[in-house]
This record gives structure tokens, C-alpha cells and sequence, in this order.
């Protein structure tokens, strides 16, 4: 993905803010921290009718967003579930599932699989951020366009 698409899919996150499921999380017997993509596999595995939902975990801050790429359960009610332990409190965090390709969400929850994003500048209502590459710390840098003298 070129990075202004990944800055497209991204302010699609930040749009979709408003939408985002506060997670219960649900013990489960073997998942790991930090593993949660191999934890909600070995679930669904094991719990006919649940099924994988890969997106990301949202910590809204003021004028930037971050976003963990995360993985979670989806149960035959509809309800989402988080199986990954973690070292805090993991009950009521903030997930936007991801939407659109597989092959997408592989690219960015390796490439970007922790993300700090700006807001949109018509969501700011002050102009001091602008889109360019230095919003893109979090990005394989070898992907980045480099810049031509000035």
C-alpha cells in the first residue's frame, strides 16, 4: 500500500470513531498476551459459530489517534469479545473492526501494526497539523517516498 493510501484507510478509522465497540474481555485457557491474533484463532477453533474479527484497538487522544492492529472474537450473538490477556485492566477498550480486504489488514497490522494518526484537518479546529510524511513514524520508512532537493 502507498503511504497515501494508508493515510486514506486511517482517516477512514478516525471517521468511524463514533462507531467504535467498547470490548469485554473473556478468559480463555491458554491465550497469551500479545498474541492475539494466534489466541482468537485457537478460540474460534475450539467455539463452533464464533468467528474471527480482525481490526484495531483505538486510544483517542487529543489531535492524534492511536491504533493497535488486534484481533478479536465475534460470537454467534453479534458481541464481541477480547480473549488476549493483557498486563492492565482489559475490559472496555475501544475496537473498529477493519473493513475491506484480507490482504490489506496483513500489510497494515505488520507495516503499521502500531499507529499514531493525525486528525483531519476538518475535524481540527486548530491548523496546526498537516498531512505529510512525517505523520507516518510508525511506517516501514523504506516504503516513504524521499524527499527531492528543495
Amino acid at each position: 500500500m502507498a503511504p497515501e493510501a494508508i493515510r486514506k484507510y486511517f482517516d477512514g478509522l478516525v471517521a468511524r470513531l463514533g462507531r467504535a465497540i467498547r470490548l469485554d474481555f473473556v478468559e480463555f485457557p491458554g491465550s497469551h498476551p500479545y498474541q492475539c491474533h494466534k489466541n482468537v484463532d485457537a478460540y474460534t477453533a475450539h467455539h463452533d459459530g464464533h468467528r474471527p474479527v480482525r481490526g484495531w484497538l483505538v486510544t483517542p487522544t487529543p489531535g492524534v489517534h492511536m491504533f493497535h492492529a488486534h484481533s478479536v472474537v465475534k460470537q454467534p450473538s453479534g458481541r464481541l469479545i477480547d480473549v488476549t490477556p493483557g498486563e492492565e485492566h482489559r475490559t472496555g477498550l475501544l475496537f473498529l473492526e477493519h473493513l475491506g480486504k484480507a490482504a490489506d489488514y496483513s500489510f497494515l497490522s505488520v507495516h503499521c501494526a502500531q499507529w499514531f494518526h493525525p486528525l483531519p484537518d476538518t475535524l481540527l479546529s486548530d491548523r496546526r497539523h498537516s498531512w505529510d510524511d512525517r505523520h507516518l513514524t510508525n511506517f516501514n520508512d523504506s516504503l516513504l517516498p524521499r524527499p527531492g532537493p528543495e
